[in-house]
């Protein structure tokens, strides 16, 4: 797998069922409407192969000083690249 056809982007309301996908491959008790509860709290990132979503990042922040990261997801065929390390360093860059 070439990491040059990874992209990390913006976590996007049209991701939510590729999201919810992804946990229940994990087992999470997650439905669609906890994602996008979630979402509509915070913010997130994405990562995408081939315009599929194979990775999931949330953070929520609290005032202007804290925030936490959470809903981080990497689709098992793609777990040991470092993709989670990816995810989790882009929101706290993020978060400043």
């Amino acid at each position: 797998m070439n990491p040059a056809d990874i992209r990390l982007s913006a976590l996007e309301a049209r991701d939510l069922v590729q999201a919810n996908g992804l946990s229940d491959a994990l087992g999470w008790p997650y439905r669609l409407e906890d994602w996008a509860f979630a979402h509509a709290l915070g913010d997130g990132l994405a990562l995408r192969h081939d315009n599929r979503l194979i990775g999931t990042g949330m953070r929520w922040h609290y005032g202007s000083r804290f925030a936490t990261v959470g809903m981080i997801i990497v689709d098992a065929a793609f777990r040991g690249q470092g993709l989670g390390a990816l995810l989790v360093d882009g929101l706290l860059r993020q978060s400043g």
